[in-house]
């Protein structure tokens, strides 16, 4: 059974960039005002996303200082204290809010 669980978790991890251009700006978190928006289709606001960076992207990540990530309706917003200077490698997995109630 628990052989069937993680090969089911890892299914859903998702291959993914965050690149260096695209980016915008707002007050709405201080310290955190640059933020883009990457497309996911049948996120939802209830959702949580867990994002791991690749080791060879880990130094540009740690410049960019990211905070917790954002689900939206079809959309994840990721926050920084700056924009990254390169293209970001990750690996991003959803927990939906029904698979965290049945994890709980």
């Amino acid at each position: 059974l628990h052989k069937a669980i993680r090969r089911q978790r890892q299914m859903c991890i998702r291959d993914s960039s965050i690149p260096a251009t695209g980016w915008k700006t707002d007050s709405s978190v201080p310290g955190y005002t640059n933020y883009i928006d990457i497309a996911i289709s049948g996120l939802t606001a209830a959702d949580y996303v867990a994002v791991d960076v690749a080791p060879a992207s880990s130094a540009v990540a740690r410049a960019a200082n990211f905070v917790a990530t954002e689900s939206r309706a079809g959309i994840l917003r990721l926050r920084a204290a700056s924009v990254p200077t390169a293209t970001i490698s990750a690996q991003y997995h959803i927990i939906t809010a029904a698979t965290a109630a049945k994890e709980g």
